[in-house]
């Protein structure tokens, strides 16, 4: 995974250097691109914390299981009453 991550960055570098002559691009990118994927992780994990915590009223009730057949799972309940 690193050395993948250093050579594609290392072919911007390569890229940014010699057909645009300005090798400095390269931080620029590099910052960008770090900054994108940590926003786009921490945008999911909230986006996850939301969904739990808006039907954590549905998933902490446990009599509601007991409604389940042995097959199916929880989460398929909560579907079919959510669009039926």
């Amino acid at each position: 995974m690193a050395m993948g991550f250093f050579l594609v960055h290392a072919g911007f570098l390569a890229y940014s250097a010699f057909f645009q002559g300005e090798g400095y691009l390269f931080l620029t990118n590099a910052f960008l691109y770090r900054t994108v994927i940590r926003f786009s992780k921490s945008l999911f994990f909230l986006r996850t914390c939301y969904f739990f915590l808006k039907h954590a009223a549905y998933f902490l009730d446990l009599s509601s299981f007991r409604k389940l057949h042995p097959a199916q799972k929880p989460y398929e309940l909560y579907i079919m009453h959510k669009y039926a």
